[in-house]
């Protein structure tokens, strides 16, 4: 025997003068005198809270658990145990030992006693309370020793319950605890409370933390007002208006500030600038010289230092509240100016008025106070022109340059009146936002040389504002699926199924905001919204949808909606899939590319681009509709780098890759790097639109993002040399890279986070996958479910009960202490062994995303075991409800086809669940009795 086998018996076979002992062969906790305490499916699912921090003694366990119970069965009994120890002397006496334990254990387990019933009767409850009160136990065991220990008592304890040896292990239970662990035991009990244990329950924390004082930019605070909108049934139109404004209006700059201020000196020479500029020196060339000299660039120039840092600016809105913009112009407007206030950056003052009443009144855009008090304001007036020189006056009070922007409707825009009145307005430049009821927008500027159109946008407000997307789409029937379980017919699955996402790049990839998406070898489309529930079955069926089939996917969702290519590039036979995560929806579209083969998959702005390096070909697919919307060739001198990104074979320029939708066909253009040369740069990707391409140079720890012109050192780079970049080592989000690192350094390989912009430098033979795939705190969700079974039989009581191929039996059954229906392992006579039924294989003509086998009695009951882990039992009484069961031993989940969920959160989701007992009684116990 093991040292590891003889660590587990130690711990779970009781001593000789333990107050407990294990009956039904293994199966129950019971006191010496027969009564239970609680059974072993129940102290599997404690184990398992406690064993990551490893588990305290059993004996005090016992005696907590015990204690739970009310009345508590042997108060006497439990503190003579737990004053039976061997560490009293030389340290301390007998008789002081008594007397300092005298009454703290009755005075603990008053404070258990006290506690919820829920907290005292739920498994999950009791773990809870273990929990607390051995947080400080000096003497528990290994997290490997639980893990193994947890694992014996999930399979049964009947091998060591029945193990000649047993005796020989037990011993006294003064050889198993110390006076220290007695001590932390009592102190445990004595710091129980009942808020704390609440609070842990749903936070985790044994305390709130203090709110921290954050300042929340104007611009971000808008943003989170947005987000919270769009939940509300009330105001989601506008929210969704806002944000469609947000990505399409903006308030035009000028491209570059001035550079030639009065305070700066000479910062640099260069080879551009205007004349006045020259260096003396060039100006003692003579007129052909010099002409050829700037002509070609040659010619020096000085270039004066620029502000350190931009000018400050004040984004000044006036609100039009008259009875012109009653109704949908009202709403227009709001959005209008919302997504102005969150399109503001941290070097912009930002302040709103309406005009109400011959005056102006402040508007609050952060707050929903602030936007409804906007919403329910309304002028007399036709138009605000009375409410102009005030505005005026606001612009001159401040410091800073400012940017004043008028919302109108299209009406006032052109009446007269105020066109007047406006004339009259001396501003530089001004900006008029006009919105009509139709959805037609635009953005005007009007300055010194005349009014240009900005902006002008045609928005559909109507499927903006309708609510009817929101709802929850209803269980739906497919057609199809006659002679099978119901929930084969019914859309979306009810039920989570027991996957557990891998970290594998090929098959999962992280969603932002939403979770985990994940393929299956057998082609299920999984979807996991929190790590600890199971997966949502999104979609099965599609051609070529296997998880090493996935050809090129998103990363950033867009409104919930992503999309991947599956299928086989060599032979061109792929498939797009969309996603709505959102509506839980999945549509597939083939594309027919007539047999050409590809070797690179990109997208930009819309457009899905398809790339064989070998021919230097480009198809453009539109991947609203599969079909191929232009073609083109490019030079055989260029090098696919990655994404969209080419480079010329001495890297002295780098190309993009987009579509020209003049001409109809993707183009090359040449990618400006500002002042990062093109030599230094080891490659360039975008996945994150907000963030734009990224560009990673070979050394210095540079990073650099041209959108932005910004040039950044990550500290732990800037001692390394890059050798190079695979977009494979790229997260689908393109947050996370793993970048391979020149063989002349110890580490291998450099994580970038574009995140925190921080890096970490990894040792050889990295699992790459585990660090770009999905976030650290999400954790494997798998459960040990139960699949492999040979047949089915009722018994002669009318129990159902499970035969696995390895001949052991597994009776479904109601547990009325426990409260849930469960998988228990048990013997049958051998007159119900001679009822089985064996489950046969299923032959449908659909796919039916699993392995579904059959067993059928003879008044055509039948009873379906799905691959996947689940029994679907169909009486042949159509008053008897179907029913699936996920068959995971223990407490098990399930639901039926009128409706009902019972269970755990993990396989039902976020359905609302029942008391299990009527459904037991009305269909799974209805179902044996029916064949008896």
């Amino acid at each position: 025997m093991s040292d590891l086998s003889k660590d587990i018996r130690k711990y779970l076979i009781p001593s000789r003068d333990a107050f407990w002992k294990w009956t039904d062969a293994g199966e129950v906790i019971a006191w010496q005198d027969g009564s239970t305490i609680l059974f072993r499916q129940e102290l599997e699912e404690i184990l398992s809270h406690l064993a990551p921090q490893g588990l305290p003694p059993l004996d005090l366990l016992l005696i907590l658990l015990a204690g739970m119970r009310d009345p508590i069965h042997d108060l006497e009994r439990l503190e003579a145990q737990v004053k039976d120890f061997a560490s009293l002397s030389p340290v301390v006496s007998k008789t002081e030992a008594l007397s300092s334990t005298q009454g703290i254990l009755e005075s603990g387990l008053k404070k258990v006693q006290q506690l919820p019933g829920e907290l005292r009767s739920r498994a999950q409850g009791k773990a809870l309370v273990a929990e607390c009160v051995f947080d400080f136990s000096s003497q528990r065991t290994s997290p490997e020793l639980a893990r193994a220990i947890v694992e014996e008592v999930s399979s049964g304890l009947e091998e060591i319950i029945f193990d000649p040896i047993f005796e020989s292990i037990q011993g006294k239970l003064s050889q198993r605890l110390t006076l220290k662990e007695v001590s932390h035991f009592l102190n445990g009990l004595e710091q129980l409370d009942a808020e704390k244990l609440r609070l842990r329950e749903t936070t985790g924390l044994d305390e709130l933390p203090l709110p921290d004082a954050l300042d929340i930019p104007f611009a971000d605070q808008v943003r989170q007002l947005i987000a919270e909108l769009k939940e509300d049934r009330e105001h989601s139109g506008l929210a969704r208006l806002a944000q469609n404004l947000l990505a399409a209006v903006s308030i035009p700059r000028p491209v570059a500030e001035p550079e030639d201020l009065a305070h700066g000196g000479v910062s640099d020479i260069c080879n551009r600038g205007p004349l006045d500029r020259l260096l003396l020196s060039e100006l003692a060339n003579d007129d052909l010289t010099l002409t050829v000299r700037i002509a070609v660039n040659e010619a020096l120039y000085l270039r004066r230092e620029a502000s350190p840092h931009p000018p400050q600016r004040c984004r000044t809105l006036l609100i039009d509240c008259g009875i012109r913009t009653w109704g949908i112009p009202r709403v227009y407007l709001a959005a209008v100016a919302m997504a102005l206030a969150a399109s503001t950056d941290q070097q912009t003052e930002f302040r709103a008025f309406r005009a109400f009443q011959k005056q102006l009144e402040t508007v609050d855009l952060a707050s929903r106070e602030g936007l409804e008090e906007l919403l329910q304001a309304l002028d007399s007036h036709l138009h605000p022109a009375f409410a102009l020189p005030d505005f005026l006056k606001q612009l001159e009070e401040v410091e800073s340059d400012p940017e004043p922007v008028l919302l109108i409707t299209e009406d006032v825009w052109h009446d007269p009146e105020f066109q007047t009145a406006l004339r009259t307005v001396d501003l530089d430049i001004l900006h008029i936002a006009t919105v009509k009821r139709d959805g037609h927008f635009q953005l005007i500027e009007k300055s010194l040389r005349g009014n240009k159109i900005v902006c002008n946008l045609e928005l559909d407000l109507e499927s903006l504002f309708d609510t009817a997307s929101t709802t929850i789409a209803p269980l739906v029937r497919q057609e199809g699926f006659e002679g099978l379980p119901a929930i084969f017919a019914t859309h979306p699955f009810p039920l989570n199924l027991a996957y557990s996402f891998q970290q594998n790049k090929q098959v999962t990839w992280w969603v932002p905001g939403y979770g985990q998406i994940g393929v299956t070898d057998s082609g299920l489309l999984l979807y996991w919204p929190k790590s600890h529930t199971g997966a949502q079955l999104l979609a099965f069926g599609i051609p070529q949808l296997k998880g090493r089939n996935i050809c090129w996917k998103t990363g950033i969702p867009d409104q919930g909606r992503i999309s991947l290519l599956t299928g086989d590039l060599q032979n061109s036979e792929l498939q797009l899939v969309h996603i709505d995560l959102e509506q839980k929806s999945v549509t597939h579209t083939p594309i027919e590319l007539k047999q050409m083969e590809f070797t690179a998959i990109c997208a930009h702005h819309g457009f899905l681009f398809l790339i064989n390096e070998t021919f230097n070909t480009i198809i453009a697919i539109d991947p609203a509709t599969g079909e191929r919307v232009g073609s083109s060739h490019y030079s055989s001198d260029l090098i696919l780098a990655c994404d969209r990104f080419f480079h010329t074979l001495d890297r002295s320029q780098w190309l993009a890759l987009s579509f020209d939708i003049s001409r109809g066909q993707p183009v090359m253009t040449e990618f400006s790097l500002g002042t990062v040369n093109p030599n230094d740069v080891v490659t360039i990707f975008e996945r994150d639109p907000d963030i734009g391409p990224v560009c990673i140079l070979w050394k210095g720890g540079k990073i650099y993002f041209p959108a932005r012109e910004e040039l950044k050192t990550i500290p732990v780079m800037d001692s390394v040399k890059v050798e190079s970049i695979s977009s494979e080592d790229i997260s689908t989000d393109g947050q996370i890279v793993a970048i391979k690192l020149d063989n002349t350094f110890s580490w291998d390989r450099c994580v970038l986070n574009l995140y925190s912009m921080q890096a970490e430098l990894k040792p050889a033979r990295p699992d790459i996958q585990k660090w770009i795939d999905q976030p650290a705190h999400w954790k494997n969700s798998g459960r040990n479910i139960r699949k492999k079974f040979m047949g089915i039989l009722v018994t002669e009581s009318g129990e159902l009960v499970l035969k696995t191929t390895k001949q052991s039996t597994l009776r479904i059954l109601y547990q009325p202490e426990l409260k849930y229906i469960m998988l228990q392992g048990s013997r049958i006579s051998s007159s119900d062994q001679r009822r089985l039924k064996t489950f046969k294989q299923v032959k449908h003509n659909r796919d039916l995303g699993c392995h579904l086998s059959v067993a059928t009695w003879d008044d055509g009951s039948q009873a379906f075991l799905d691959s996947r882990g689940m029994l679907h039992l169909k009486s042949a009484d159509i008053n008897i409800p179907e029913v699936s069961l996920c068959l995971v031993e223990g407490k098990t989940s399930g639901w039926c086809n009128d409706g009902r969920f019972w269970g755990d959160a993990y396989f039902c989701g976020e359905n609302e669940c029942i008391s299990p007992q009527p459904i037991f009684d009305t269909a799974i116990k209805k179902f044996g009795e029916h064949l008896t």
